[in-house]
């Protein structure tokens, strides 16, 4: 009997220290954020709010795009795709997204890591910028400055005095008006 209870005792210090050196080596709880913050870029802003189409002619205004003219890019990567003069716009319907979706990964590794894994497939896309609900990518077609476009697009979204140039500000659910 007394074997027995040494055992268990034993049994039962070895499972504690276990316990404690497991939560010692784990990392700290870390609180879940939302799609809907950006370090540097809060919840209210009204960049949250604006469309694709808002982008495209803020971008016109500015003069890095020559038009509103846009050719689709390929659907499951964005809610709304789009290349205008080798300058790819990419739009988020972030209260739509489904986690675990490729839309949902495709923003999470542009808004995290910089870089779209197309399709779950392995190959990546590295964006340019990522600001809101919005990436900039800027591709060798582009014959435009670069700079300025990539000022032009964190200008729009930059919180100022909470309005930019160009747009309604009012978004459909595709990412237009």
């Amino acid at each position: 009997m007394k074997k027995i209870t040494i055992s268990f005792i034993l049994m039962l210090v070895v499972a504690t220290a276990g316990a404690l050196v497991f939560v010692g080596l784990s990392p700290d709880f870390v609180e879940p954020s939302t799609l809907n913050e950006q370090e540097g870029l809060s919840a209210d802003n009204p960049v949250w709010d604006k469309s694709l189409d808002d982008l495209a002619a803020y971008l016109v205004d500015q003069g890095v795009l020559p038009s509103e003219e846009f050719a689709p890019l390929s659907e499951g990567i964005a809610t709304a795709a789009r290349s205008y003069s080798g300058l790819e716009l990419y739009w988020w319907d972030l209260e739509a997204l489904q986690e675990g979706s490729n839309e949902y990964n495709a923003y999470i590794g542009a808004r995290d890591d910089g870089a779209i894994d197309l399709w779950g497939s392995g190959a990546m896309m590295p964006v340019t910028a990522v600001r809101g609900p919005f990436a900039l990518n800027i591709t060798s077609a582009y014959t435009g400055d670069a700079a300025k476009a990539e000022e032009a697009f964190r200008n729009f979204c930059a919180e100022a005095d909470g309005q930019t140039e160009g747009g309604s500000g009012n978004a459909d659910s595709d990412g237009t008006d």
